[in-house]
């Protein structure tokens, strides 16, 4: 696909979402656009990316929070209307601190956690549950009533590690205590129709094991979560922590942090893992060398449960994972560098672009990737501070992006436009001269050296040219991502840059002038 085309196709879906850089929404502030006067945090996205739920300390966000403890806030982002969701049927906030807020659905539910003593809504009980509901419906959050073999309430402090499938019905969690009888925690499978609490780590012959960090498909039929446990399957001799799977239907337990031959790692499976929502695909991460490709830093694979196939995603991306995220639909995932430079992968046609520099420094200088995204990837929600023009509390924030304009560059052609500063030289893509048809001036050259163009004299005027392509938001977003750099490709078998001077390559190299303002971290 010619660079043209591929420039036209994305800037005409920025346009159609309505989205141009720098649109960054912080969710985090009154009704009225005031900054709060204390940190907010731990943001969840709704599945249509209507609704973001997170927690705050400050006291300037409803009348009826006047301390400084933790509390859940659900903020409607095509109104701007803020919910206070940790509150009971009376009305009364929660008078201790909350966390691990989720958003379920396209934000009927919220779940979350608290140490308050005026939620509990479970007569007869000495205990204070360990999970709490907020139906927006009903206005108020009642607790979760989870009960042990015996019958006695789960009280918090007995569970961990939460995952909720889509539409609010199952959760899977961490069991500290026995729930089942069987004399030892695990991976347990609460059904909040039923109120059935189901075991689901298993060993091949039938004896529970310990487990922790689950997943659960939509269907609740399907577990994945993580263990170090060498007696869950035959054959497990590598003494490291492995991603196992449980089907319910079928009682099976399968290994998946395994070679596509069966061979097991060489080292141990990370927490980033999660499980697709139909329940057939597992992503997770590993140190292991012997799985896809012989690297000695983590890396993230795919494993598909039904053909037993594992493979590495994101190989051209350079070393330095920190955490990756799959789309509940499988379809793409996102990737957050140690360094701070984040990568966007489209599973589907095995493409990958990078779609943010390293941070400028300063506060403000954390990861926008390493947020919490919609189902299918379409939004992110992200903490931080100095994001925006106007961002003066001195506090940490939560701020709201579409990633459609990204997700559609590297479906278009994940070889498309790059511009690469090196020193006082700027590198441009040959794809993007030949398709502008012209030659670069004395300070811009293409990738191979082999073009140039008449009175172009930066990258910023190459991305001026290619921005008379499409509407002016698109086109504005356009021209700051390749002028920082932003706007990735695929380095793959491709020539390597290098200064014309006879100076030392460039291969995927960043602007060297990048700032705040040009590195998608601010308007």
């Amino acid at each position: 696909m010619r660079i043209r085309e591929s420039v036209a196709t994305v800037l005409a879906v920025m346009c159609e979402v309505g989205f141009a850089h720098g649109q960054i929404i912080r969710i985090s502030e009154t009704p009225q656009g005031e900054q709060l006067n204390g940190p907010s945090y731990g943001p969840s996205v709704s599945a249509d990316g209507r609704f973001v739920a997170f927690l705050s300390d400050a006291t300037n966000l409803h009348p009826a929070d006047k301390d400084t403890y933790a509390d859940v806030y659900l903020r409607d982002t095509s109104t701007g209307a803020i919910t206070l969701v940790s509150v009971n049927a009376q009305g009364e906030k929660a008078d201790r601190s909350c966390y691990g807020a989720q958003v379920i659905g396209n934000g009927e539910f919220v779940f979350f956690t608290s140490g308050a003593s005026n939620l509990n809504l479970i007569p007869d009980t000495y205990k204070y549950p360990a999970y709490y509901w907020f139906d927006r419906n009903l206005g108020y959050a009642a607790a979760l009533d989870i009960r042990d073999y015996e019958g006695e309430l789960v009280g918090r402090g007995d569970l961990a590690w939460p995952d909720i499938s889509s539409d609010g019905r199952y959760f899977a969690f961490e069991a500290q205590i026995d729930l089942d009888g069987k004399g030892t925690g695990g991976v347990f499978v609460y059904d909040r129709m039923s109120g059935a609490v189901r075991r689901a780590s298993f060993s091949h012959d039938g004896k529970p094991v310990w487990g922790w960090s689950p997943q659960v498909s939509d269907d609740g039929q399907v577990v994945a979560y993580l263990s170090n446990a060498d007696f869950i399957v035959p054959g497990d001799t590598n003494n490291v922590v492995d991603v196992f799977v449980y089907d319910f239907r079928t009682a099976a337990v399968k290994r998946v942090s395994v070679r596509s031959d069966g061979v097991e790692q060489n080292d141990e499976a990370r927490r980033s893992m999660e499980l697709s929502a139909d329940g057939k695909t597992v992503m997770f991460m590993s140190t292991a060398s012997n799985l896809d490709a012989d690297r000695s830093y983590d890396d993230a694979f795919i494993h598909d449960i039904a053909s037993g196939q594992t493979r590495i995603i994101g190989l051209e991306i350079p070393g330095g994972l920190s955490s990756v995220r799959m789309s509940r639909d499988a379809k793409f995932a996102l990737f957050a560098m140690a360094y701070g430079e984040d990568w966007l992968a489209d599973l589907t046609l095995n493409r990958s672009a990078r779609v943010s520099n390293p941070p400028a420094g300063g506060e403000g200088a954390q990861y926008i990737f390493d947020g919490v995204t919609s189902y299918d990837m379409n939004w992110i929600a992200f903490e931080g501070s100095f994001y925006l023009p106007n961002d003066t509390n001195n506090s940490t924030d939560v701020y709201f992006m579409s990633l459609q304009p990204m997700k559609a560059f590297v479906a278009a052609n994940a070889d498309a436009a790059v511009f690469v500063e090196a020193e006082d030289d700027a590198f441009v893509d040959n794809d993007v001269i030949q398709s502008l048809g012209g030659e670069l001036g004395d300070d811009v050259y293409s990738a191979d050296e082999s073009s140039s163009f008449d009175g172009v004299d930066s990258a910023q005027e190459a991305a001026e040219a290619l921005s008379s392509l499409a509407c002016p938001a698109a086109a504005t977003m356009l021209l700051t991502l390749s002028f920082a750099g932003i706007v990735g490709r695929r380095w793959a078998n491709r020539p390597t840059a290098s200064r014309r001077n006879g100076g030392s390559a460039v291969r995927g190299a960043l602007p060297r002038r990048a700032s705040a303002s040009h590195s998608g971290r601010s308007c």
